[in-house]
This record gives structure tokens, sequence and C-alpha cells, in this order.
């Protein structure tokens, strides 16, 4: 019997500056990252913390994890589990990068800044389009040879297909907040975020690999994988995220979860998610039966109704199909899904591939770094 998924709230609200940094006219400023460039998003909804609500304010409704179907709400709260790590070095730059910087047309540093437990320092250089931007933590009072590169990345902006546009292009980024949080221990994440993206006009596509990431290990487990997402023309998003959820009734605890779902405005949603036999570290995935894997399928209409919720439980070693899978759970039927997310979907089978969708606006110049981008 499938039980109701788990939506365990976020520890921290995410009521914080940041939005759309720079100043008038200063090109270094415009090649910093802000919210809307880099977070995941599927309906841009409050609870998914996928773009600022207005300049410099990101705020964020928790409740919204509370209801609707189940598999979109275990996706958003894998997308603002990623949003809300981000969100704490984002503000950072944004507040930095929103000051009167000191230095040369290729050079600029912003700042010092005192925040929390730690003094920041944001550094910027360009050549040609090419821009290089890297935030500095030192502890409160430290000497300056103290300070450690938190944050780090890579913009080429200026393109064409950009127009200009501030805080877009293509590029790379990284988080450190183990470094951070040794610096300053009010910080929570843990873990490191390391992305490419790519922009062209309103369209975006990002892939994070997640390194031993959480946003805070007092309530969410640590995470190792890699989450895509985008966003086209046509405002259709699309990703693919997974957890730690506690999606089948038993007494073994949550399952790992990987999930690929899409977003078309005027038509709705849908989900396809995959609860593998056995996790990497070969131990049993919470309450998957021995020797089976669980598949599931759910859609949902643009007043979030789920319309249809299937949950199958499968062989391993075989296919999904009608002969090696058991129904856990059906709600509704195929037919009631609205045209255009009608169609099942392969959940990934693990989430270790940055590659684009099939209706992704563009492609990356490069995959996810394995490390820190280099200033």
């Amino acid at each position: 019997m499938l039980k109701l998924l788990s939506r365990t709230m976020l520890a921290s609200a995410l009521i914080a500056a940041v939005g759309c940094g720079g100043t008038a006219g200063d090109p270094l400023a415009d090649a910093t990252p802000d919210v809307a460039g880099l977070t995941l998003e599927m309906t841009g909804a409050p609870s998914e913390a996928a773009t600022a609500s207005a300049p410099g304010a990101l705020s964020v409704d928790q409740q919204n994890l509370e209801s609707g179907p189940v598999f979109l709400a275990q996706t958003r709260e894998a997308i603002q589990a990623l949003n809300t790590g981000l969100k704490t070095a984002l503000e950072k730059i944004v507040a930095l990068s929103q000051t009167q910087g000191n230095g040369t047309a290729n050079v600029k540093t912003y700042g010092p800044k005192d925040e929390g437990g730690a003094t920041y320092l944001l550094t910027v250089k360009r050549a040609g389009i090419n821009y290089w931007w890297k935030l500095d933590a030192k502890a409160l009072g430290a000497a300056d040879a103290a300070y450690q590169v938190v944050a780090s990345g890579h913009l080429k902006r200026g393109l064409v297909e950009d127009g200009e546009k501030a805080h877009r292009g293509h590029g790379v980024a990284g988080f450190d907040f183990d470094k951070l949080a040794a610096i300053d221990a009010g910080i929570k994440p843990r873990g490191r975020l390391l992305a490419t993206f790519a922009h062209s006009g309103e369209t975006k596509m990002v892939a994070w690999h997640l390194d031993g990431f959480t946003p805070d290990p007092a309530s969410r487990e640590a995470l190792t994988a890699t989450f895509y997402g985008h966003k086209n023309a046509a405002g259709v998003a699309r990703v693919r995220v997974g957890g730690k959820f506690d999606v089948l009734a038993g007494p073994s605890g949550k399952e790992l979860v990987f999930a690929r779902a899409v977003f078309k405005p005027g038509i709705g949603g849908r989900a396809d998610a995959f609860l593998p036999a056995v996790q990497k570290n070969t131990t049993s995935n919470g309450d998957v039966p021995a020797g089976r894997f669980v598949v599931a399928h759910s859609c949902w209409d643009t007043s979030e109704t789920e319309n249809f919720r299937l949950v199958l439980s499968c062989e391993a070693g075989k296919p999904a199909s009608s002969t090696s899978c058991t129904a856990l759970e059906q709600v509704g039927t195929r037919a009631d899904c609205k045209s255009g997310v009608e169609t099942d979907q392969d959940a990934p089978a693990a989430l270790d591939d940055a590659a684009p969708e099939a209706d992704a606006p563009g492609s990356f110049d490069e995959d996810p770094p394995s490390a820190m981008p280099q200033f």
C-alpha cells in the first residue's frame, strides 16, 4: 500500500536579498550570477524559489509543498532543497555587486562586507566577452591573508542570442559550502554545488552536480547527483531531480527516488519516477521489495489537480511491463491526462547525466565542472 509522500519542511525560511545584481553601467557587476539564471524551476511557483519576487528579494511559500499531486510536491521539494543552498551564496554576491566597485574597466572588487560570522569580497575580471568572478570569505577580524575562495565562475556574455542582457550567457559556477561553513559556523548548507548553464534570451538551461550537498544536514540527507533543468521559449520547463523520500509504506524509512518532470503552460504537467531496487552502496532502498523496483507515473492540470497516478512494483532485471509489474496504486486512467502530458516517459535510472532534454533551447558549452572553476 502506497502512503502519502513525506513533505518535511525545509528548516530555513527563504526571505533574503537575492535578485538582479549590478549597478547602472557596470558590465563587470552585470557578469555576476543571479537567481533567475541559475535556479531550477517547474511552474515558477513561490514554493520553488525559482525567481526573485522583487528586485533584491526572494521569498518562498513553504505551504505549497503540503498540497497538490504527490510527485509534483516531491519534485518541488528536491528543487527547493537545491535552490535553498544556492540562495545562501547568491545573496552575498548580489549584495556586493550592487555596491560601487573599485578598480579598472577590466578588474574590480566589491566590498569588503561583513555578514554573519564572515567578511566577504567579490572580484570580477574580464578579457573581451569572457568574465570571471570569485567570492572570497574570511572570519570576522581575520587578516586579509585569510581570505578563501568560497564561490567562483566564468561567464561568456554579449552573445547575439543573449541580447546583451545582464547576468546572461554561457558559463560555469561553483559554490563550496564546506569551506564557507568552516569560516562561518552559522552557514547551514554543506557539500558543493557545481553548474554549467546556457541562456538565450528569456530561455535557460542549467545542470547542477551536487557533491555531497544538503541545504541543512540537520533536516536533509546529503546527496551526490546531477540535476538538470531547462525552460524553453514556449515556457515549457523540464527537470530531472531526485532525493530521499518516504514514498512506500513500511518500516524501512525513506526511498531513493529519481524523477523526470515537465510543466506545459495552459496544459499542466506530469512526473515519471523510478525507485531502484538497490542503492549504489548495495543496501536496500527503503521499503522497495527485494528483487523489485518501483515506477510511478502522474499527470495534473493547470489547477494542479491530479488526473492520473499509477505506481507499479516490477521485477528487477526486466523492463517495466504488464507481465513483470503489479499495481500498488492507481488513481484515474491515462486517458484522464490532458493532451500534451498524457504519454508515460522513462524516469532516469540514475542521476549522473547532464545531457539536455529533447526540447532544450540550446546546448551547454561544457559539462558541469568536477572542481571549483578557476578565477
